[in-house]
């Protein structure tokens, strides 16, 4: 899958309640993995073209993506998505769990048990 495919997946909708760069935001977490994968790297102006967005929007949703510590701004270079997010025990003011923290960065939550033992009460 290549970078136009990648934004032919994105789906914003004009007559949902939701803010543009919320969707965008929403839409840009859902296909980190693939992004990651494929080591895309993209321009503001090139989601502006592609999805028919404001400047302001894509500028604000960029602004929260780099903020969250998923992608990183590289001048005359691009936007890149960051491999692993170095933010992942960032205070819980935003409300997100680990779990959600994890899907974020594209990884896949599981529990493990590394060592099983009982005990008796004392």
């Amino acid at each position: 899958m290549d970078k136009k495919e990648l934004f032919d997946q994105i789906q914003i909708d004009r007559r949902s309640g939701i803010p543009l760069y919320k969707q965008l935001i929403l839409e840009i977490k859902r296909l980190l993995p693939e992004f990651r994968k494929r080591k895309i790297v993209f321009t503001e102006g090139e989601i502006e073209k592609k999805l028919n967005l404001s400047r302001n929007t894509v500028r604000q949703t960029m602004s929260k993506l780099v903020a969250e510590g998923l992608i990183i701004r590289e001048r005359s270079r691009g936007i890149r998505i960051v491999e692993q997010s170095s933010k992942v025990f960032q205070e819980s003011d935003q409300g997100l769990s680990f779990t959600d923290m994890a899907i974020n960065m594209g990884k896949k939550p599981s529990v493990k048990c590394i060592k099983h033992r009982f005990s008796h009460p004392v």
